[in-house]
């Protein structure tokens, strides 16, 4: 059982040290850009966004009244 284990992590390194880093670096961000893009061009987060500036606005619209001038 345990020789089994042992041979299996012994293929996991011998697989890890052909992979480039870099490259897998580099696919890691670009995918992390795509996702993040696409976050922010949904439907919710625009509306959540939307909703958020409302009320920093409206909130400053109601304090605004009463300022010393």
């Amino acid at each position: 059982m345990f020789g089994l284990s042992r041979r299996g992590w012994e293929h996991f390194h011998a697989l890890y040290e052909l992979v480039d880093p870099q490259q897998v670096q580099r696919r890691l961000l670009a995918d992390m850009r795509a996702l993040s893009a696409d976050y922010v061009r949904s439907p919710a987060f625009l509306a959540l966004m939307r909703a958020s500036l409302g009320s920093m606005t409206s909130a400053t619209r109601m304090l605004s009244s009463f300022r010393i001038r």
